[in-house]
């Protein structure tokens, strides 16, 4: 007798029938959904204003060095402030205002830390014309500067961040409809395995990407401020590997969920079915005759 397609487990069955046809062409295009999702994920975590403030504090220390300021004009500073209320460091990278109070009583470890928490401040509220309020100032857009205060605008970038989050819930609704038509078109013994290797696919890409970059990153620089600018750009190329590895890691835990039923299922199901096979075989058709059957009862 002709074998087809069991749909209990997926193993060789009596009856005939073609065995389901495989969804590898819904495969791809969860893989191509779950490759922009990873990415609008990537932009919405970076631009949340937790994550987005913390870099730019990091951006600020490295760009201002307060410690160098304070040791070398520290003394200047208390001398002013014994003489005025207010005391505006002169030369500082970024404008701020102290108190008299707050400098005199300070260590230079306090000063540097009080001076940067000021800039930090006020580059998180005012971005890049914190730096220059006056508007004076002019740089390439490919510079240092101009580098810098690019890195700043994108991570201030509010309209940015709320539509990378509407982007990631779209395509996170199309990821769900994409893996279910998956599953639903798959043979019942691949259902899991293939939305599995579509998330693999889709974030194995951006894992290598943002791994690779992460790792040049922190080792460029060819001096203490380059250094301390792509260690902070390492970091968020470290926030989108480690995005990517993560829905890498679900879709491999599919893959191997749907191995484990397939070989747990295997454990019983040809035998019995085998058995059966046999039995079939061996019989005739006057098995299906004999006095007393049901189909020779009057």
């Amino acid at each position: 007798m002709q074998r087809g397609w069991s749909e209990y487990g997926g193993f060789p069955r009596m009856g005939g029938g073609p065995a389901p046809a495989e969804a590898h062409g819904w495969t791809v295009l969860l893989a191509v959904a779950v490759l922009l999702l990873s990415g609008a994920l990537v932009v919405w975590q970076v631009t949340a204003p937790p994550t987005a403030e913390r870099l730019i504090r990091a951006a600020v220390a490295a760009a201002v060095d307060p410690a160098a300021y304070v040791a070398d004009r520290g003394d200047d500073l208390r001398a002013m402030a014994a003489e005025a209320e207010v005391v505006r460091p002169p030369g500082f990278a970024v404008p701020v205002a102290l108190t008299a109070p707050e400098v005199a009583g300070a260590s230079d470890d306090e000063l540097a830390h009080l001076l940067l928490v000021r800039a930090a401040d006020a580059v998180v509220v005012h971005g890049p014309k914190a730096f220059d309020p006056e508007g004076q100032a002019s740089y390439s857009r490919f510079s240092r500067a101009g580098l810098l205060a690019w890195f700043i605008d994108v991570l201030r970038d509010e309209r940015l961040h709320r539509w990378a989050g509407v982007a990631a819930f779209a395509l996170a609704a199309a990821t769900a409809l994409l893996a279910a038509a998956t599953a639903a078109r798959a043979a019942p013994t691949r259902r899991l395995a293939l939305v599995g290797w579509g998330f693999v696919a889709g974030t194995l890409p951006g894992a290598v990407f943002f791994g690779a970059i992460a790792f040049w990153l922190g080792r460029a620089g060819s001096d203490p401020f380059s250094r301390m600018l792509a260690s902070i750009a390492a970091d968020v190329f470290e926030i989108g590997r480690n995005d990517c590895l993560a829905i890498l890691a679900g879709g491999a835990a599919l893959v191997a969920v749907n191995r484990a039923l397939v070989w747990a299922a295997a454990r019983g199901g040809p035998a019995a079915e085998s058995d059966l096979s046999e039995s079939t075989e061996r019989s005739s058709p006057a098995d299906f005759g004999r006095e007393g059957d049901a189909v020779n009862d009057p």
